[in-house]
């Protein structure tokens, strides 16, 4: 999962292996379903056609993830920044 998210976070296509949740989750958020195979569904006859379409369409999918990327990481970035201010508002009322 943590390799996907680096992956995707240079804009590189990547195909997914759901074994936890939080995989199928970041593959849901950034609107990658398609390009995630649940751990009970690899074969290596799944996993050899799902990676050749995923070459196929990599233009396409790359598009894709720069579109979405930015509000991923405004929003992760918008989460930080009511921590802070939270964390902060309440150390100086203590």
């Amino acid at each position: 999962m943590h390799a996907c998210i680096f992956a995707l976070g240079m804009g590189i296509p990547v195909l997914g292996i759901g074994y936890l949740h939080k995989t199928r989750g970041l593959f849901r958020m950034m609107e990658l379903e398609d390009w995630m195979l649940d751990i009970n569904e690899v074969t290596s006859r799944n996993l050899l056609d799902r990676y050749n379409k995923l070459f196929l369409q990599k233009d396409e999918i790359r598009v894709k993830v720069g579109a979405i990327l930015p509000r991923i990481i405004s929003e992760a970035q918008s989460s930080a920044e009511k921590i802070a201010l939270n964390y902060h508002q309440k150390g100086t009322t203590e």
